[in-house]
């Protein structure tokens, strides 16, 4: 049996490959595709159930992100209290980003509590 920590801990996770707070990291792709498709069934979809996770959220060797710990702790921290304090959080409507490709944050996020 799965303890919550182990399903908060993928929960983020799967959030990051998701969505990546990198957006603005330069890459060279070797092959035109549509999210990570070649690696994952479904890649559109947030599964907690899919493993192995392998993705490049904080980047990748000498180019690793060093405050990748600090947002992974925060992320244990703070996802479990949110959820814990609102037992019937849930989504209201679409989430909207922000339009620019350096600030990957949403610009709203509709909630009903």
């Amino acid at each position: 049996m799965r303890s919550v920590a182990t399903d908060v801990d993928l929960a983020i996770e799967k959030m990051l490959r998701y969505e990546s707070p990198a957006k603005a990291m330069m890459r060279t792709v070797v092959d035109s595709h549509e999210r990570d498709g070649h690696r994952f069934e479904s890649p559109d979809r947030i599964d907690l159930a899919r493993h192995p996770n392998p993705y490049l959220s904080f980047g990748f060797g000498h180019h690793f992100c060093l405050g990748a710990r600090l947002a992974r702790l925060e992320g244990r921290v703070a996802l479990p209290i949110l959820l814990r304090r609102f037992l019937h959080l849930a989504l209201a409507g679409p989430v909207r980003w922000r339009p620019t490709i350096s600030d990957t944050s949403p610009a709203s996020i509709p909630i009903t509590y």
